[in-house]
């Protein structure tokens, strides 16, 4: 009985350890990108983060919320996070990567 559950264990931890690698592919390169699959995808998944197309303060306000729930890193880090999901993923994002 004991082994079953240690397989399962196994499994889920493998599981998560692909799902997470994944979500790191889906996101654009750039600084910034490490601190928000490490911070932000612990709670999110990255289609809600690509799915958003914030202005630089509608993002801040965010982090600044995720912050106040239990987001964990530094001001220096929580601002590197907005300026990343700022520039990939702001109202402007979408028509700088068409040309």
């Amino acid at each position: 009985m004991m082994i079953v559950k240690r397989e399962r264990l196994a499994t889920m931890i493998v599981a998560l350890l692909l799902a997470t690698s994944v979500q790191a592919q889906d996101l654009p390169d750039g600084a910034g990108k490490d601190l928000v699959t490490k911070v932000c995808t612990v709670c999110h998944d990255t289609a809600r983060i690509i799915s958003k197309k914030w202005t630089r303060a509608e993002w801040n306000e965010t982090v600044d919320k995720m912050a106040m729930r239990g987001a964990m890193a530094s001001d220096d880090e929580f601002e590197m996070i907005v300026t990343y999901l700022a520039k990939n993923f702001g109202k402007d994002a979408a028509s700088d990567k068409g040309n």
